[in-house]
């Protein structure tokens, strides 16, 4: 079954190569005892790791049922350990994270096999274990634990049980108890047996193979019933020396073994005299060699159970536990540093902006768009800026702007919004204006006007009262208002002229048909109410506003913006609004000429207009959108605008929330932050990285004896790899996790600074 054939092994160490195996061929036979006998560094204990296939040789090969060395892969060497040989070792190498029995049913699992409870009970009663499954093996004595390996030797049924120096550690009678065993063993199962015991080898083997400088040197069988005169007779603790008898000096050897073996006290005593009496000798092994018998091995590949893995991989991380702690702490901090670094990284702008419309109170979408001017700086350098913020200097969307919008964004549904003026459109002489509160008074003005067909085909707002409007002359121009405006005039009450008394409004009749005024300077827009529409819009985050007795100038000019860029703030007009009031000069011609002069200036600063010819049409100063369509897609599409330059047009788009100002402050900071972080985080990473990997290696090298028993009983390099993977998984975890969680803690505490300190409103991360 196992041959080894012109077998060499070497070794380098520190530049000097030792020759452990010189041409060592061996047949060992089917079942029986086979010591390998030899000094320290004779080459004996190499020869079993290469025939048990737990190192390879570097010349010959290794014959198992037929099947070369030759042709094993790497795994096969683990398959065939794992299939055919159970090994036993000097120092127990059982595994002290396992229970008694789980170390001996792992032999078993490894070869994907159900843990048989049963067997392993009657394995461990057998060596004379019975009922200690459940122990740990530290509070085993070195005999018990011997016996615990040779059940996990025996649990498979391996053809072939390699013991290296199985009695090393134990006293002489448990030495003898586990030669006991492995002798009953041996009359089904190849046993081999590596010793340097003389005295054990004659008494138990059936062949004994001596190496000495890597060859063997001597190859002897047991001989039986030869007459012969013996002179010594040994038992368990006593030894007779027959009386007057000439000892010889294979003899004397064999008085200092038995001494040896014994450690406690024992017996000499004098016995009759020599006589003839038969006994076993061993003679020269007269074994051709065999022929190479034809292949029928398969082997097992190992199927290491997740289970053990975790156990193993759980309990050798309180390996060095200070060290453990050091490593965690350490890493974590690296964690957080670079968690921060990343989210500084990630950060977008947009992405912020539109989260932060999503999150808050608006419920419409508002964008508006600049010129980009072409200028030489004091230097004679060109470089290019941006209109500046006052309203006036916003230019604005013809129709060619809004066709365009449409056919790119369809999903936006824009509703342009126009107004002759950006400053907000005062109606607050047509409201009362004894006891406005807080509340109300944000609300008295149209912040512009929108035709009713864009109003019922983009919006789906409905109709609450009255009718839509139908006519627009310069003597009758219907409007319908929003229902939070109706609400302000129910609230305030309505007066026709400035100074007149106030009308109670408690219904839309008490309203519909009255003239309110629309004022810019001095000049007013006349307009008929003819109807309410519901824009659907909230302010109820803003309601205590009603009955507050004081407010701060925050509160109030953030309702004024709630209110100023939503449709509650729209005029609703009919088609020719615009047109009528143009064509009969009813706009105010100062702000007018204004909007023409600005789009004239910007015309002639600049070299690479997209156009030849001016704007025409009419002229809008916003685009709305609502919100309650499709938000979050809708904020994002809106704030991808923002701060965005169409190069080719020279055209600036921008949304006119306060909180964008604000964003881009933070911006600013943070593009100062990322220069100083960048090369600290990437410092952080790569030393949590070699903390990680320094740990695990220390911890490999620490378990290098556990990896060697597992790879002995059978499991591949990859079962190994699983337990080191759960060890560095769990700890990467626990790094990840206190990064993560410092990660936002610092996130968290900068928001709070940067926000108190007034560089943002909303944080960053």
């Amino acid at each position: 079954m196992l041959q080894v054939k012109h077998l060499v092994k070497r070794y380098t160490t520190k530049g000097e190569t030792i020759t452990a195996l010189a041409d060592v061929s061996v047949d060992f036979p089917e079942k029986g005892m086979v010591f390998l006998l030899g000094k320290s560094g004779s080459g004996k204990s190499t020869l079993l790791n290469v025939a048990g296939g737990l190192d390879s040789p570097d010349e010959g090969e290794v014959i198992v049922k037929g099947k070369s060395s030759k042709d094993f892969s790497k795994s096969d060497f683990d398959s065939y350990r794992n299939t055919y040989v159970g090994f036993i070792f000097q120092e127990y190498n059982i595994l002290n994270e396992l229970t008694v029995a789980e170390n001996v049913a792992l032999a078993l699992e490894l070869q994907g096999r159900e843990r048989d409870e049963a067997l392993v009970e009657k394995l461990l009663s057998e060596v004379d274990l019975k009922g200690c499954g459940g122990r740990r093996p530290n509070t085993l004595s070195g005999g018990q634990k011997q016996r615990v390996a040779i059940a996990r030797a025996l649990v498979k049924d391996p053809e072939i049980i390699m013991a290296d120096e199985p009695t090393g550690a134990l006293d002489s009678a448990t030495g003898m108890q586990v030669f006991d065993t492995l002798k009953k063993l041996s009359a089904e199962k190849l046993v081999v047996v590596v010793s340097h015991d003389r005295g054990f080898a004659e008494h138990y083997a059936d062949r004994i193979i001596e190496l000495a400088d890597g060859k063997i040197v001597s190859d002897v069988s047991r001989s039986e019933g030869e007459s012969v005169y013996v002179n010594l007779t040994e038992g368990e603790r006593e030894l007779t020396v027959a009386c007057g008898a000439a000892i010889t000096e294979e003899e004397t050897q064999k008085v200092v073994s038995f001494l040896k073996r014994h450690k406690e006290s024992v017996t000499l005593t004098v016995g009759e005299k020599t006589a003839e009496r038969s006994r076993a000798v061993f003679r020269a092994t007269d074994l051709p060699p065999q022929p190479r018998e034809e292949e029928s091995g398969k082997f097992i590949r190992s199927a290491f159970p997740f289970r053990y893995a975790l156990k193993m991989g759980l309990s050798w991380l309180k390996f060095k536990p200070v060290r453990l702690i050091f490593t965690t702490l350490l890493a974590a901090v690296a964690f957080i540093v670079f968690g921060v670094f990343s989210t500084l990284v990630t950060y977008s702008p947009v992405k912020l902006n539109a989260s932060t419309l999503d999150d808050s109170a608006f419920s419409t979408g508002v964008l508006q768009k600049k010129g980009v001017v072409h200028s030489i700086n004091e230097e004679g350098e060109p470089y290019d800026r941006n209109f500046p913020a006052s309203p006036l200097s916003s230019l604005h969307f013809d129709a060619r702007d809004v066709a365009r919008l449409e056919e790119k964004y369809p999903e936006m549904d824009f509703v342009p919004v126009f107004s002759f003026h950006l400053d907000p459109l005062d109606v607050g002489f047509s409201m009362g204006s004894e006891g406005r509160g807080f509340y109300y008074s944000q609300m008295d003005f149209f912040n512009g006007f929108a035709e009713v067909d864009e109003i019922r085909q983009k919006t789906g707002f409905a109709l609450s009262e009255g009718r839509w409007p139908e006519v627009a002359t310069d003597s009758a121009c219907e409007v319908a208002i929003s229902r939070t405006m109706f609400e302000a005039f129910c609230a305030l009450g309505f007066r026709e002229e400035t100074g007149a008394s106030v009308l109670p409004i408690s219904s839309f009749a008490d309203l519909e048909g009255r003239n309110i005024f629309a004022t810019v300077g001095v000049t007013r827009f006349c307009l008929k109410v003819v109807g309410v529409v519901d824009t659907e819009e909230d302010f109820s985050v803003y309601e205590y506003l009603k009955t507050a007795s004081s407010a701060t100038d925050a509160e109030t000019s953030a309702l004024r913006e709630l209110y100023r860029y939503s449709f509650a703030s729209i005029g609703i007009v009919a088609e020719d609004f615009y047109e009528t009031y143009q064509e009969n000069d009813l706009a105010p011609s100062f702000y007018r000429n204004e909007q023409e002069n600005l789009q004239r200036d910007w015309w002639a600063r600049n070299t690479t207009s997209y156009e030849e010819h001016p704007e025409e049409g009419i002229l809008y100063s916003f685009l709305y959108t609502t919100l309650r369509k499709n938000r979050s897609a809708r904020c994002l599409t809106l704030m991808k605008f923002h701060r965005t330059t169409d190069e080719a047009r020279d055209i600036y788009y921008f949304t006119p929330y306060s909180f964008t100002d604000e964003i881009a402050a933070g911006d600013r900071t943070l593009s100062q932050t990322v220069p100083i972080v960048a090369p600290i985080a990437a410092a952080l990473a790569v030393f949590s990285a070699l903390l990680l990997f320094n740990f695990i290696s220390a911890s490999i090298n620490a378990k290098r004896r556990d990896v060697g028993v597992l790879r002995a009983v059978g499991a591949r390099g990859i079962d190994v790899f699983k337990i080191f993977m759960v060890e560095g998984f769990v700890l990467t975890s626990l790094c990840f996790l206190l990064g993560c969680c410092g990660s936002l803690a610092v996130c968290a505490v900068a928001n709070a600074v940067l926000v108190g300190k007034g560089i943002l409103a909303f944080g960053f991360f």
